[in-house]
């Protein structure tokens, strides 16, 4: 594999997170060949590397301790429970 962009996703697809705070994602293109005989095949892949978040780490929590209060997904989640009911 080639990477456009190595020092933010490797030649082996490894991805690096940016060290600035506020930079933009990066697009990046990993080039693949592969080779049987005389035959060779090559394909780009395009991936966008995500910059680093404002946010901090995210918490584990139980299921128990969300509350929904959006009609819509209230309504999704008890057709979920009726569907798993009846299984």
């Amino acid at each position: 594999m080639k990477s456009s962009n190595p020092s933010v996703l490797s030649n082996e697809g490894k991805g690096y997170k940016t060290e600035k705070k506020g930079a933009a994602d990066e697009e990046v293109t990993l080039k693949g060949t592969v080779k049987m005989g005389d035959y060779a095949k090559a394909r780009k892949f395009a991936f966008v590397v995500l910059a680093e978040s404002e946010m901090g780490p995210t918490k584990e929590f139980a299921l128990d301790q969300v509350e929904l209060l959006d009609d819509y997904y209230l309504t999704a989640q008890n057709s979920d429970i009726e569907f798993f009911e009846e299984i």
